[in-house]
């Protein structure tokens, strides 16, 4: 079947793939971004302050690094994915909606409509992948770092927003540079003023 074969080459080479100039071109036609960097309130737990505040944080631990790298691969690669869908869902139904192409006949229509609806699947399952990610991201940087549980759990639970890791909710939980502790919870959430 060439859908296994193709999926198992694919699976085979996953962390040596470079996309080719085409699939690039398409894939950077919208606005889905790469894993959002590490904010350095959370680095600065973990790494010394001169790195918490580079682009580029990377794991102390190598056996951490390793996995971090991995999400960070695996999280582009379905951007890239959802990017490229999102790219053809538009080639779809500019062709669905294009009324002086040629006469479509009524398969051809429900042909287009059931691919849309499966790029609309495809794009649901790049979010949720995306967001499954991102989390284990955050379980990877909150385990090495000296935070009690309770904290730990309360940093989980942040919402997750295009573009950050733990987002803006974090610095309700900042004193200066460091996160504070302390409470039941392990947390000290600070009152906006």
């Amino acid at each position: 079947d060439l859908f296994t074969e193709v999926v198992s080459a694919a699976f085979q080479s996953a962390l040596t793939f470079r996309p080719d100039r085409a699939a690039r071109m398409l894939a950077d036609a919208t606005d889905l971004g790469s894993m959002p960097v590490l904010e350095p309130y959370v680095a600065s737990l973990i790494v010394p302050p001169d790195e918490a505040l580079g682009q580029d944080v990377r794991c102390p631990n190598k056996e951490c690094r390793l996995t971090d790298d991995t999400l960070v691969k695996t999280y582009n690669t379905v951007a890239r994915l959802g990017r490229v869908g999102n790219t053809m869902g538009h080639l779809l139904l500019a062709l669905h909606s294009t009324p002086d192409s040629a006469p479509q006949d009524v398969a051809m229509s429900g042909l287009l409509d059931a691919s849309l609806q499966g790029l609309g699947a495809i794009a649901s399952d790049c979010g949720r992948a995306l967001g499954l990610l991102a989390h284990a991201r955050r379980q990877v940087w909150l385990a090495q770092s000296p935070l009690p549980e309770g904290c730990r759990n309360n940093l989980r639970q942040l919402p997750l927003l295009p573009g950050h890791l733990f987002g803006p909710a974090l610095k309700c939980f900042t004193l200066g540079s460091k996160l504070s502790t302390g409470g039941e919870n392990g947390c000290v959430k600070r009152d906006r003023k």
